[in-house]
Order: C-alpha cells, then sequence, then structure tokens
C-alpha cells in the first residue's frame, strides 16, 4: 500500500518536471526567435570617436605589462 502511495507521488512529481521542461523549452525557442544575430564585421566601429584613449598609451602600458612579466 505504501509502496504504491510513493509510486504515485513520484510520478505526478515526474510529470510536474516534464511540464516545467516544456513550458521552459518553449520560451528558450521563443527567446531565439526573437534575437537576431549578427557578425563580427556589424561591430566594426561602433567605438569610433567614443575614446580617448592614443595608441601611444596603450603601448606604453603594453609595454610595461611585458616588463612585469618578466
Amino acid at each position: 500500500m505504501e509502496n504504491t502511495k510513493i509510486d504515485t507521488e513520484l510520478n505526478i512529481f515526474i510529470s510536474s518536471l516534464k511540464a516545467q521542461i516544456n513550458v521552459l523549452e518553449a520560451k528558450i525557442k521563443q527567446v531565439q526567435k526573437s534575437v537576431t544575430s549578427k557578425k563580427f564585421a556589424d561591430f566594426y566601429g561602433i567605438l569610433a570617436g567614443i575614446s580617448e584613449t592614443t595608441e601611444e598609451e596603450i603601448d606604453a602600458v603594453e609595454f610595461r605589462l611585458k616588463e612585469n612579466l618578466l
């Protein structure tokens, strides 16, 4: 008698988990449809004019980093 009750509870729990998985899969499919993928080239120039760092400043930091690694 008790095994039957446990089996029934487990079956209900498993059914609940399966339903939750179905809901999550549907949500994932919905999000995937709404997301548009971009190519890496689409991002070219997106930060143009925003940075105030010069190439010389970047080179100086790179040089200091290399010195610290040695």
